[in-house]
C-alpha cells in the first residue's frame, strides 16, 4: 500500500470514529451522518489511490482542506482537545496530498 493511500485509509477511520464520539458526546446526529459520509468517501477513494488515479489525490486534497476548516472552526467555538487534534491531522493530510499532487503534475 502506498503512503498516500495508507494515510487516507487511516484518516477515514479516524474521521468515522470522531463522528461516533461526537455523536455520543453531544447527542447530535449531524456529526455522525456528516463524518460517516466523508469517511466513506475517503475510504472508497483510497482504492483509487492504490490504482494511482490523479483525481483521487485531488478529492482527498479538497476534502481534507474543507475538514481542516470545519474542525478548526469547531475548535475555535468549543475549545475541545479532540477538535484541535483533528484540525492538526487534517492539515497534515492536506499538506501530504498537496505535495503528492504537485509531484504528480510536475512530472
Amino acid at each position: 500500500m502506498k503512503t498516500s493511500s495508507f494515510s487516507t485509509f487511516i484518516y477515514s477511520i479516524i474521521i468515522v470514529l470522531h463522528g461516533i464520539m461526537a455523536y455520543s458526546a453531544y447527542d447530535n446526529i449531524n456529526y455522525l451522518v456528516f463524518e460517516a459520509l466523508i469517511g466513506l468517501i475517503l475510504f472508497i477513494n483510497c482504492f483509487f489511490q492504490i490504482k494511482d488515479k490523479k483525481f483521487s489525490y485531488i478529492i482527498v486534497l479538497v476534502l481534507s482542506s474543507l475538514l481542516s476548516v470545519y474542525y478548526g472552526y469547531n475548535f475555535y467555538i468549543k475549545l475541545d482537545f479532540f477538535q484541535g487534534l483533528m484540525t492538526a491531522v487534517s492539515v497534515f493530510i492536506f499538506l501530504l496530498e498537496l505535495f503528492k499532487v504537485t509531484k504528480l503534475y510536475n512530472e
